[in-house]
């Protein structure tokens, strides 16, 4: 049974990685963010992606904490969720620091700086991000060394995810 749930588990944290990306590209993300891109916030505290992890971890509150190795290479990836569920903020290494590599938002508590919203129509992205591009469901807008990204179904946003562009998939 134990072995079942930890296969559960790492099959979940497979596909979680995979809407942003979780391995390194060489030469990118040095650990000096760059608040060129969108920027989250949580709990009165600026995310902005490739910034140190230990710069924001303890900040943003009570966390779950779920690490595992990476496929791609031999760095592992750090997990951690906040708010039964509402913020997921996932880590990658590059150069043996661990970076931000994604947050996920699931909660429409928590909107972006432009106003936007989990439950938000497709409508608000188009009025907030004119750049936006719809990829059949997924609208993206690229800004610095991120990406912001919409998932949304029957016209309504149901996760918003920011996303370093120093991680494969971004």
């Amino acid at each position: 049974m134990k072995k079942l749930v930890s296969v559960l588990v790492g099959m979940v944290m497979a596909v979680t990685v995979a809407a942003c990306g979780s391995s390194t590209s060489k030469g990118q993300g040095n650990g000096s963010a760059s608040k060129d891109g969108y920027v989250f916030s949580y709990n009165n505290v600026e995310v902005t992606m490739d910034q140190k992890s230990s710069e924001v971890v303890e900040k943003l509150g009570e966390y779950k904490y779920f690490e595992a190795p990476s496929c791609a290479d031999k760095s592992v990836g750090k997990t951690y969720t906040y708010g039964d569920g509402k913020v997921e903020v996932g880590t990658y290494q590059n150069e043996g620091q661990d970076l931000v590599g994604y947050v996920y938002v699931k909660d429409a508590s928590i909107p972006t700086k432009e106003g936007v919203k989990v439950g938000d129509s497709v409508d608000a992205i188009k009025k907030a991000y004119s750049d936006a591009t719809d990829e059949g469901g997924l609208y993206q807008c690229k800004k610095g060394n991120m990406t912001l990204k919409f998932i949304v179904t029957d016209g309504v946003i149901e996760e918003i995810d920011y996303c370093s562009n120093a991680t494969k998939g971004a």
